[in-house]
């Protein structure tokens, strides 16, 4: 059942106001330039002239700033079906891996897949990714990054850590499908600046939008791990949030890891070969929702890994 609410849309009055002044303005023109004519070539002429000529531009410059100022939010608000999705498929991921670990009923449980966790992924950063596309105006591409240690290798060491890709928009899969099954762990977490001070809590999320000009921007993308790199074919804006859950003051420490602050599974990005493509104020929160949510999916999936391996270990 649906009702409505006595709340007006301001959205709704701006339209119909800028309607009237569209009409207004286009009058005022039709009318100044149908006096203009008539104006006596005197001193007075001149100074009305003059001052017609600066309101005119006056008017112009106010009709620019309000296209800007509510054109650029109404992208956001455009957005939302689609971030909606994506978050709608995400809750779905996360009932199906719980349905896969469930112990309680067994007759529930199903078979967990790789494959189908992969296809989730995807399905949900593709719509992330169209919600940048609207908001920017721009092509973007979105990735999950996981956090891992090489294998007997001490994870507490970050030479040991790298990253791996586990999915993408449909979009930049297909264009990065054979690198992604070949990085195997190339990407290590100390040659990319931006994953690197994340881990060591530096902000919660990175920021650039002119990363051809960061001579401190290092990143391990085909073998380009060096400061100061300003050859970027990919990608010029770019937004990093960790995939992380900080531990609360309350809590107990981790038995294997006293000193640990944050569970930290992996990141989320969106990139754009456009520069300064994001807005802070608004292109950061977005994301970072997202984040948040991915969390507890892949907390969920690391449930599922972990127990699996426990069952190989026992056999």
């Amino acid at each position: 059942m649906s009702s409505s609410s006595g709340t007006a849309n301001p959205r709704r009055h701006v339209e119909i106001l800028e309607r009237y002044f569209h009409g207004a303005y286009m009058l005022y023109i039709l009318v100044t330039l149908g006096t203009w004519w008539k104006v006596p070539y005197s001193a007075k002429g001149i100074v009305l002239s003059i001052a017609i000529s600066v309101l005119l531009v006056l008017l112009f410059a106010y009709q620019l700033f309000v296209t800007f100022k509510f054109g650029a939010k109404s992208r956001y608000a455009e957005a939302q079906p689609t971030l909606h999705a994506c978050q709608h498929e995400l809750r779905d991921l996360y009932r199906y891996l719980s349905r896969c670990l469930s112990e309680e009923h067994p007759h529930q449980n199903i078979q967990f897949e790789d494959r189908e966790l992969v296809e989730r992924l995807v399905t949900a950063m593709t719509a992330l990714n169209t919600a940048f596309c609207i908001t920017t105006a721009c092509n973007c591409r979105v990735s999950i990054k996981l956090l891992g240690a090489e294998e007997g290798r001490d994870p507490q060491n970050t030479d040991n850590l790298y990253l791996r890709t586990v999915a993408r928009d449909e979009t930049s899969r297909k264009k990065k499908e054979h690198d992604d099954r070949g990085e195997g762990t190339k990407h290590k977490l100390n040659a990319n600046s931006d994953f690197q001070g994340l881990y060591q809590e530096i902000g919660n999320y990175f920021f650039n939008g002119s990363l051809w000009k960061d001579t401190s921007y290092r990143n391990s993308n085909d073998g380009h791990a060096q400061p100061g790199n300003t050859k970027r074919k990919d990608y010029n804006s770019t937004i990093v949030w960790p995939i992380r859950y900080k531990l609360q003051p309350d809590e107990p420490p981790e038995p294997d890891n006293p000193d640990l602050k944050q569970i930290l599974l992996g990141f989320l990005t969106v990139d754009s070969l456009t520069e300064n493509a994001f807005q802070e104020r608004y292109d950061v929160d977005m994301g970072a929702q997202v984040a948040d949510t991915l969390y507890v999916v892949l907390e969920r999936y690391r449930e599922i890994k972990n127990k699996g391996q426990a069952a190989h270990d026992n056999s």
